[in-house]
């Protein structure tokens, strides 16, 4: 008993030491006298030894030069308190980081890091955890490394006196909030090949820009990525997109006429402004879905519709002057019949059901039915049913064989409720017009 007692207290006198003792590191750690501690050659954090004069600037290049690593939260002052004891280390000193040949940062790294007005990231850097720059308040002046492939989640949330960024060309994503609240970020600028694809959810929210042109091969802007920029007035949003979230630019002052082209297939919820918000903007589309989102949603368009090329002129009959003789007049060329104009589609009349707010128990079946009606010549119908959380708006296709025909059985499987709709499309040739059905209201019991 006595063994096991003196066995107890030891573990209990070494975990009391480790929390409050300001110098404890592991043991595979090494605290160096300048205040840095290493693990072999990642920088893993810091110790209440640093001051303002050694540590003004840290450049890897001088000093530390094999750290291959930055750890996870390395120059966080929350995280080393509560790795080395609480109070046992202050505000992180640093204010620039530069130099060096490392390959990573960990997620938090320099977050809170209140001094730091600087980071010169090596091309060296390929990845990045989430969080690395978060409120760094004091930060305005950043060089990211060229061979990132995104800018993860929350990385610079809060700098709010960051001014301007570049993002490098082979920057595929950008991540949820990654400058969320950086509002005197004024300057954004993309490579002229830039690889961008993504723009995630709340990316630029509350920032301040005042105009941004989105890169080609941008595919998809995320919900509420531009909310509340309510200095921006310019966005220019290339062929590639085919998804706009939900608020994607709800709150910003657009002026002038907003090009969204027919490739965009998906709209979410206020992804542009009201009238209220920008009473001086348009939108121009040649989608007929997007002037269908627009008028539903009650915002300001002009619908351009896709005009087939006119056909080429006929020859004009040549006849020829002998040389010797007086030219005499050309025959009268026999009438002839104008080319029958090509055939194009026509949009179909649509005729929905007049109860079509339907209750329906649990797993019981139900079957949703439209009445379609080609209105041109010849071509065929097609059907599409959609599905959505909201009455008017973010329809999207519902995927398989049985969403392509007149009649559709949604799944009751689930309580709650669902909007459905079918987008009947007539096509002739290469042209398509298309029609939706009005919306079915459909609550699960």
């Amino acid at each position: 008993m006595k063994k096991f007692q003196r066995f107890f207290c030891i573990v209990i006198s070494a975990a009391m030491l480790a929390i409050i003792s300001p110098d404890y590191v592991k043991a595979e750690q090494v605290k160096n006298d300048d205040g840095i501690i290493t693990d072999g050659t990642v920088i893993v954090g810091y110790t209440n030894r640093m001051s303002f004069s050694d540590w003004a600037a840290l450049d890897l290049e001088t000093r530390y030069k094999t750290t291959t690593a930055i750890g996870e939260g390395a120059f966080n002052n929350t995280i080393q308190n509560t790795m080395q004891g609480a109070g046992s280390v202050g505000i992180c000193p640093i204010t620039s980081i530069s130099g060096g040949s490392y390959t990573s940062i960990g997620s938090q790294a320099f977050r809170n890091a209140l001094n730091l007005k600087a980071a010169k990231l090596p091309d060296t850097v390929i990845n990045m955890g989430t969080r690395v720059f978060h409120s760094c308040v004091e930060l305005t002046e950043v060089e990211y490394s060229a061979n990132m492939t995104s800018i993860p989640d929350e990385t610079f949330l809060g700098a709010t006196k960051l001014p301007a960024f570049n993002v490098p060309r082979n920057v595929k994503s950008i991540g949820s909030q990654a400058f969320y609240n950086c509002t005197s970020l004024s300057s954004i600028t993309f490579q002229s090949n830039s690889t961008l694809e993504t723009i995630g959810t709340q990316a630029f929210y509350n920032v301040g820009l005042t105009n941004v042109t989105i890169p080609e091969n941008v595919k998809s802007v995320g919900s509420q990525a531009f909310y509340d920029c309510t200095k921006l007035t310019s966005i220019t949003i290339p062929n590639s997109v085919t998804e706009i979230g939900a608020s994607a630019f709800r709150g910003c002052p657009l002026t002038g006429d907003i090009m969204v082209s027919e490739n965009v297939i998906s709209i979410g919820g206020d992804a542009f402004p009201t009238i209220e918000t920008a009473p001086n903007y348009k939108i121009v589309t040649t989608s007929e879905y997007v002037a269908d989102w627009c008028r539903d949603n009650n915002r300001p368009y002009e619908y351009i519709p896709l005009s087939s090329s006119p056909a080429p002129p006929s020859p004009t009959p040549h006849h020829a002057v002998s040389p010797t003789t007086q030219p005499t007049s050309a025959p009268t060329p026999a009438p002839t019949k104008k080319p029958a104009a090509a055939a194009k589609a026509a949009k179909p009349k649509v005729t929905s059901p007049k109860k079509r707010k339907i209750s329906v128990k649990r797993k019981k079946k139900l079957t949703l039915k439209i009445k379609a009606k080609n209105m041109g010549k010849g071509g065929k119908l097609t059907y599409q049913w959609q599905a959505s959380k909201k009455q008017k708006s973010g329809f999207k296709n519902i995927k398989g064989k049985a969403a392509k025909k007149k009649s559709y059985k949604p799944s009751t499987k689930k309580k709650g409720r669902k909007f459905y709709r079918c987008r009947v499309t007539h096509t002739v040739g290469k042209t398509k017009k298309n029609r939706a059905s009005k919306v079915f209201r459909v609550t699960v019991k």
